[in-house]
């Protein structure tokens, strides 16, 4: 995966490229969450830990709004990039 820019993130789901856009962030802690949304619906939540640097993901096809309501409760199952995404 590459993030071209802040608006931009290209990722590859069932062998297809597909062009995400930054829709939310929430910086309001130490953990950032960053949300990229697909023209389908399909979006992905980047969880970034800034105490130890490590990136997560969590991504879905529809519901995005209900997830990204979630990401402080610890309801979201964050994973490396790549690991069963």
């Amino acid at each position: 995966m590459q993030i071209k820019d802040y608006g931009y993130q290209w990722h590859k789901i069932g062998g297809h490229d597909m062009d995400f856009q930054a829709s939310d962030m929430n910086e309001a802690a130490a953990t950032k969450y960053y949300g990229f949304l697909a023209e389908n619906g399909s979006w992905i939540i980047m969880q970034h830990a800034t105490a130890t640097g490590t990136l997560r993901y969590v991504r879905g096809t529809t519901g995005y709004s209900t997830n990204w309501n979630l990401i402080t409760g610890g309801t979201l199952s964050f994973k490396f990039y790549g690991s069963e995404l």
